[in-house]
């Protein structure tokens, strides 16, 4: 994997472009837009703009890889040491999206491990998967166990 991530783009021309991210800012603002991957009904995979994805699903495709959102795009913008990656079969145990490149990152070349990708929100999921227990404040009384931390319940 290069340090530096490269994220495919439909530009004004018409035409799929994978753009470095330190660029990034500067094709969406001259307009060019991400793009998903669709299989369409008769098995032809191709590019369309994320824009598009809903309209192609209701006509039959069938999306293989999805485009980054702009949540997305913005931190790949602010964090060139990542870059957004599609899915593809020749990776089964992937999952799309952002991770990190570079040095140390050379085992996600391996296509027999289980990779996810970077989670922008991991700390609201990680509260919002937290039993309610844990969020319960001790009281004296769960204090009150010979001396023994209180075991969650």
């Amino acid at each position: 994997m290069s340090t530096v991530g490269t994220v495919p783009i439909l530009g004004t021309d018409q035409q799929v472009h994978s753009i470095p991210q330190d660029q990034l800012g500067a094709a969406l603002s001259a307009g060019g837009m991400p793009v998903a991957i669709v299989r369409d009904p008769q098995g032809q995979s191709r590019y369309i703009p994320a824009d598009q994805v809903q309209t192609a699903q209701s006509m039959g495709g069938t999306v293989i890889s999805r485009a980054p959102q702009s949540e997305e795009l913005q931190f790949m913008q602010q964090n060139p040491g990542h870059t957004w990656i599609n899915r593809t079969p020749s990776f089964p145990n992937r999952q799309e999206g952002i991770y990190p490149v570079g040095p140390g990152n050379e085992w996600r070349n391996d296509p027999s491990m289980s990779q996810s990708p970077v989670d922008l929100h991991l700390a609201l999921h990680t509260y919002a998967s937290t039993p309610s227990d844990v969020e319960r404040p001790l009281t004296i009384q769960d204090s009150q166990y010979s001396g023994v931390a209180p075991a969650l319940r």
